[in-house]
């Protein structure tokens, strides 16, 4: 619990931010992906183009998107955040040895 309480802003400050991404995604909107930018791009240089290969499964929502980017986002995060108190306390704890 000690442990939570001294790296609370280490997990709150960035959970912020995706929080803010999956709310200015979802109100603002008006946020395009690289896959929609480059379909029109492609569809610009060469509209008769035709995929070779079609999606295994394709989202019916921008809702869907984006709560599935923030999902990933969130796991990243959490990946981080646990690497960064592990080292810190692998190094406290050789700190301490010393």
């Amino acid at each position: 619990m000690q442990l939570v309480k001294k790296y609370i802003w280490y997990i709150l400050i960035p959970l912020v931010f995706v929080g803010w991404q999956f709310v200015a995604g979802n109100i603002l909107g008006g946020f395009e992906g690289t896959d929609d930018q480059s379909v029109a791009l492609i569809q610009e240089i060469a509209p008769s183009f035709e995929p070779n290969a079609k999606p295994v499964f394709e989202l019916e929502s921008n809702l869907a998107e984006t709560l599935l980017f923030t999902f990933q986002s969130l796991i990243g995060l959490g990946v981080i955040i646990t690497v960064f108190i592990i080292s810190k306390k692998l190094g406290a704890t050789k700190s301490k040895a010393e």
